[in-house]
């Protein structure tokens, strides 16, 4: 586990490394991990689906398959957004452990949600969700597992 101290003062206690999660909250992990990656979880991920999709159906191939995933995957992300669910956020809340002391062990999707509120509200940024996560990758690539 680390410790992480917002600019407000409190303490986030973190696993540490994709390893130390029981399993269910791995499960968790891979499953939110996995969506932010193959649906994404900001307005790049738009562009992206959208720049495929044009290419699929624009490339004289019969790539039919690949553009309905693509529309898939753009019709998906709406509805994420127009949920207030954000992937990334979610796999992040995964990796908490507690708040202040508070332990938060519900992996539901409202579960999680609720850790991602608590976050907001102690004012968690963007950047530190993204950095946390980046790290927690790159730990898992030099792992060589």
């Amino acid at each position: 586990m680390e410790t992480l101290t917002t600019n407000r003062k409190n303490k986030i206690e973190l696993y540490a490394s994709i390893y130390e999660l029981p399993i269910k909250r791995s499960n968790a992990y891979n499953k939110y991990s996995g969506m932010d990656a193959d649906i994404g979880s900001d307005k790049e991920a738009v562009g992206t689906h959208y720049d495929k999709l044009l290419m699929f159906l624009g490339s004289g191939k019969d790539m039919n398959e690949e553009a309905q995933r693509e529309a898939a995957n753009l019709y998906m992300y709406w509805q994420l957004v127009h949920q207030g669910i954000n992937p990334k956020h979610l796999s992040f809340a995964c990796m908490v452990h507690s708040v202040d002391g508070v332990v938060y062990n519900d992996l539901t999707e409202s579960g999680l949600q609720k850790v991602v509120d608590k976050l907001a509200e102690i004012e968690v940024t963007e950047g530190e969700i993204r950095e946390f996560l980046d790290d927690v990758k790159k730990n898992f690539r030099k792992s060589g597992k």
